[in-house]
């Protein structure tokens, strides 16, 4: 939260801009940032994404709106300058309107926040369990009747009041009556609101509650939320390495599954504490290296051929493993191996390349 309020994209593209130019050192980058910033499992290096980092801050801060007990003082402040409150306007109503409500920078900043990381994860433009009842923007009986105000102070104040917990079925209007002590005059409110919620997403069934939601809500004494906003964020990005995965399918002429992938990616940051190595193994995996092949694509006067064996063409995969003067290495580094352990190893490119162990690995004693 104390975080200063970034009021345009184009500082993110900035900051982004840096990072690539450290990373690459000032070259041109060979593999998108937003493919590093993706966990190892992934494809990624987890290279941290400053945006993320921003909005999970801000949403830590809008938890505390949620909060039942402990909530900080400035919620409070800040509240005051909606009316009805953040909270109540936030689930019920368009960014734009929300805008223009208010002059203060700090609540405006955490709408802003709020509804892109909603388009960032793709949530459905749909009813919420956390939806307000009375002051809700887009339910007209419950922006003018003070009765869904006293229901409110009665404890039916969201949607999800609406519902048992387990039961995804909305309570009748005799248990509404026992439970929030409504008068039978009302009959017809409830009907109101049920209409509401049918036109709304089209049947009488709880909302679902994104992951987003269910964060949002949680204890905002807990420590650690910035991450755990962050890690949401993250596990949604649309951003993948497949590409990478379907190059190595085709050259080792295998169905590499995406879970052997998975387990690829993590081995090549996890089998050393090397970190020259370990970077090694991850250009291999992301085929960053500068080929005979893509240079001439660059330039046609340099030869796409292999420049060790100067007979095939310079391909990534010809280069680390077909060129025979590579096999070469391949089969000393094989029987090396083979004198260590007293074990004939595989001489598979999936196995030696990517570490991918055989289904049937046939490891006989040597003689």
């Amino acid at each position: 939260s104390g975080i200063i309020i970034i009021k345009k994209i184009q500082h993110f593209k900035k900051i982004k801009t840096l990072i690539l130019s450290f990373i690459w050192k000032n070259q041109r980058a060979r593999i998108r940032l937003s493919l590093l910033h993706l966990y190892h499992d992934e494809g990624g290096l987890k290279c941290p994404n400053i945006m993320w980092y921003y909005w999970a801050a801000q949403l830590r801060s809008i938890r505390y709106y949620f909060s039942t007990t402990d909530a900080p003082q400035w919620t409070e402040m800040e509240n005051r300058v909606l009316s009805p409150s953040l909270p109540l306007n936030i689930l019920s109503d368009s960014e734009a309107n929300l805008l223009k409500k208010t002059t203060n920078p700090i609540v405006k900043n955490m709408v802003k926040v709020r509804y892109n990381t909603k388009k960032f994860m793709k949530e459905p433009v749909t009813l919420s369990q956390l939806s307000p009842i009375w002051a809700n923007q887009e339910f007209k009986p419950g922006r003018a009747d003070a009765v869904f105000k006293q229901w409110a102070l009665n404890g039916l104040g969201k949607i999800q009041d609406l519902f048992t917990a387990g039961s995804d079925d909305m309570m009748s209007f005799e248990t509404l009556q026992y439970k929030y002590n409504i008068h039978r005059k009302y009959f017809f409110k409830y009907l109101q609101l049920r209409n509401f919620i049918q036109k709304k997403q089209s049947n009488l069934l709880k909302p679902f509650k994104s992951k987003l939601e269910v964060l949002v809500t949680e204890d905002s004494s807990k420590k650690g939320a910035i991450s755990q906003f962050y890690n949401l964020l993250a596990s949604n990005s649309s951003e993948n390495s497949t590409i990478k995965l379907e190059a190595w399918r085709k050259d080792l002429e295998i169905n590499l599954s995406l879970e052997e992938w998975r387990s690829v990616c993590i081995k090549a940051q996890k089998q050393t504490i090397n970190l020259r190595l370990r970077i090694l193994q991850y250009k291999w995996l992301m085929r960053v290296y500068i080929t005979p092949v893509k240079l001439n694509k660059y330039n046609p006067d340099i030869p796409d051929t292999c420049t060790k064996c100067n007979e095939e063409k310079g391909t990534l995969f010809h280069c680390i493993w077909e060129c025979r003067v590579i096999q070469s290495f391949w089969n000393a580094v094989t029987q090396t191996l083979k004198d260590i352990i007293s074990k004939s190893l595989t001489q598979e490119p999936a196995f030696l390349i990517l570490g991918i162990y055989p289904n049937y690995p046939k490891y006989a004693k040597s003689p």
